[in-house]
This record gives structure tokens, sequence and C-alpha cells, in this order.
């Protein structure tokens, strides 16, 4: 029996720790935030995965709402006294517990001791930064063989492609040279 996934993203710590998503680069936090989900909702769309992206909130209670386009997505947003940790490390039990495999994507350790201890593997910001930038698998495939053509070709502009030897009578011409003696009528 195939185990389901569920990702489960520590929003604010990703954002922040990705190139081009941090304070220093001028980026504001609203714009930070909507940029990982448009990144998770490319990388993740297509995929039998749950995802939940988990942000700090600041509202009377918790609210979730599903990433639009994403089928099994949802954006969390913890209640004003929560920390977006504890309601991770209380995701990562629940699925836990259902018989999930979980993966949680954190640069914080302690969230990455707690989760591990209900039996979730973590991912770093680093790692789900190269998932989230990967090109989807017909993109690599074409470019897997450009590399062959490339290769294939040679380096030189001017070079002739690595064939094989022509197959046949190597005493006979090739057609089109038999053809030049006959009548174009």
């Amino acid at each position: 029996m195939m185990h389901q996934l569920t990702i489960l993203i520590d929003g604010y710590n990703v954002s922040r720790n990705m190139r081009g998503s941090r304070l220093e680069d001028g980026v504001a936090l609203g714009t930070a935030r909507e940029n990982l989900l448009a990144m998770v909702r490319q990388r993740f769309r297509g995929t039998p995965y749950h995802v939940a992206v988990i942000f700090d909130g600041n509202g009377e209670r918790e609210v979730c709402a599903p990433i639009k386009g994403l089928h099994g997505g949802k954006c969390i947003f913890t209640q004003r006294d929560t920390s977006a940790d504890a309601v991770i490390v209380r995701l990562a039990a629940e699925a836990s517990g259902e018989g999930r495999e979980v993966v949680v994507c954190t640069n914080d350790l302690e969230v990455r001791q707690n989760v591990a201890f209900h039996g979730a593997t973590h991912a770093s910001v680093a790692e789900m930064t190269q998932a989230l930038n990967a090109p989807d698998k017909y993109t690599e495939k074409r470019f897997k063989y450009m590399a062959h053509i490339h290769q294939e070709w040679g380096d030189d502009e001017d070079s002739e492609p690595n064939t094989h030897p022509r197959k046949g009578n190597p005493r006979r011409a090739p057609k089109k040279q038999r053809r030049r003696g006959e009548r174009s009528w």
C-alpha cells in the first residue's frame, strides 16, 4: 500500500531564508508570503500530496484557507497567541497518527526535533528551495535531450556529428550520385 505524503511548510521561516525573499533584499513580508504560495502552487500542482503552509497569525482564531489551484493544499494562519511551530508539531502528530508520511520544511532546530519525535522527517530551506525551483519532468527531459544532442554534435559549430559508417555495399555509389545520369523530364 502506498503511503500518502503530507508536506508541512513553516511559512515565514522558509520565505525569510530563501534568496530573493529576505528583508535584506527589500521584499515586504506580504510579498514574500505570496511568492512562496505561488511557488508551492506551481511545484505541487497535479501531485497527490497534502501540502500545508503555516504562517504566524494575529487573529482571534486559527484560519485555514485552501490554496487556489492546488488540490489538497491549504494555507493556515495561527491564532494570536499560538506560534506556527506549535501548529506544525500538532499537524505532524495528527498526520503520523493517521499513517501518513510527513515531511516538515524548516530551518528551526526546535521544530525539527519536536516533529522527529512523532516520526516525521525534515527538509532544510535549501532543499525546499531546490525542489520549488526544479523544472517539471518534461522540461528536465528536454534539457537532457538537448545536452545529449550537444554532446553528439560536439562543441564545435563546424564539426560533423559522430555518426556510424553507412550501411550497404561499400563499392556501390549512393543513390543520389547514381541518379545524376538520369533525365529530368
